[in-house]
């Protein structure tokens, strides 16, 4: 049984690891189902990272036959889909949970912000305001500012700079580094006097 534990004992395991494959799914298939379901889809993810697209598809199998999988199973169907190359299926997957699914997690917005971006997603004003609501509900802390950040370069991918620039005291220490690149964006795709305007408004 430690190697299936071994699994989930270190983040980024040493990179000639090695992981005894038939050792860690015999031992998972023994769980009882729920525990399955629960540990599933963070043992997906190791088995993606290692690059075991098989052994990832076994043990999200467990979840994936329920009626209303959870988040986190979607999130790493996601996950597995966009290592098997299907980019589309897995940004579709994770806009569906955003847009549609009220249990929405923090981890999911952020995915959803940051897959959109890289696949030049036309983000609405109600994913923005369901964000908001979001980190309301999350108060102050660090899954709040990561949320925050993901808003920012979500509304800056969209020209929302002037909402971008507003958000980014919510950031925390990547603040700088997020107004870099929203002004490096503003400059690229404001004419000039609109850019000297937003420049000359916030400082």
């Amino acid at each position: 049984p430690v190697s299936l534990w071994a699994m989930f004992g270190s983040e980024a395991p040493p990179f000639d690891a090695q992981v005894d494959r038939v050792a860690v799914l015999r031992n998972f298939k023994a769980l009882p189902v729920g525990l399955q379901a629960h540990l599933g889809p963070r043992l997906s993810d190791r088995f993606v990272a290692i690059g075991d697209a098989d052994a990832a598809l076994q043990v999200l199998a467990p979840v994936q036959d329920q009626p209303t999988p959870p988040v986190a199973a979607v999130l790493a169907d996601a996950t597995l889909s966009q290592a098997l190359g299907e980019d589309e299926v897995a940004i579709a997957a994770v806009t569906e949970v955003v847009r549609e699914d009220p249990r929405a997690t923090p981890e999911a917005m952020i995915r959803f912000f940051d897959d959109g971006v890289a696949a030049d997603l036309a983000f609405t004003e109600a994913d923005f305001l369901n964000a908001d609501a979001l980190r309301f509900e999350l108060g102050s802390g660090a899954a709040a500012q990561s949320l925050a950040a993901a808003q920012v370069r979500a509304l800056t991918s969209v020209d929302r700079f002037g909402a971008a620039d507003a958000l980014l005291s919510e950031v925390g220490a990547d603040a700088d580094i997020l107004a870099d690149d929203m002004l490096l964006a503003a400059t690229q795709r404001m004419d000039d006097a609109t850019f000297l305007r937003f420049v000359w408004d916030r400082d």
